[in-house]
């Protein structure tokens, strides 16, 4: 995270156990872009990729990006598909899912029913914020920020 983000680092990873709406300005991350499904092979592929660049940079300017993904390219070609981005959100609507990630759609389900009920649509991908360890694999322990960018229908 970039220093200049810190003023809102900690709702950046903070949400409800119910669906909320919250407001994010610009925030620096790095993401690691690939499909399937969490805990599938490509996703342990990107994971693992991303664990290695953040491990190496020194703060997330692009040059430091850069090199950490120099320092981390013995680890496999995966490393780039790690990107420094920025996610500048607005309003999203967003909870906390407790469990397994192969349950996550009931949790998506009541963001979407949220959603309707405001009158709000999608302005935006969806996207999840590990907050145990993605390699947890005791369900009570696994907890995950869904988090989707919405506008007024």
């Amino acid at each position: 995270m970039n220093p200049t983000d810190a003023w809102y680092t900690d709702a950046w990873y903070t949400a409800a156990d119910k669906p909320e709406r919250a407001t994010f300005g610009p925030v620096h991350v790095l993401c690691a872009s690939g499909r399937g499904e969490p805990g599938g092979a490509e996703y342990g592929v990107s994971v693992s990729a991303l664990y290695a660049v953040a491990g190496a940079p020194d703060g997330l300017d692009p040059a430091a990006v850069d090199r950490a993904r120099e320092t981390a390219r013995p680890s496999g070609p995966a490393v780039d598909r790690v990107q420094r981005v920025v996610l500048t959100e607005g309003q999203c609507v967003q909870m906390t899912h407790h469990g397994h990630y192969a349950d996550e759609p009931a949790s998506l389900a009541l963001l979407d029913a949220y959603m309707a009920e405001q009158r709000l649509v999608r302005a935006g991908p969806h996207h999840e914020i590990y907050l145990s360890d993605v390699r947890e694999t005791d369900p009570a322990k696994m907890r995950t920020i869904l988090r989707q960018p919405v506008r007024l229908a």
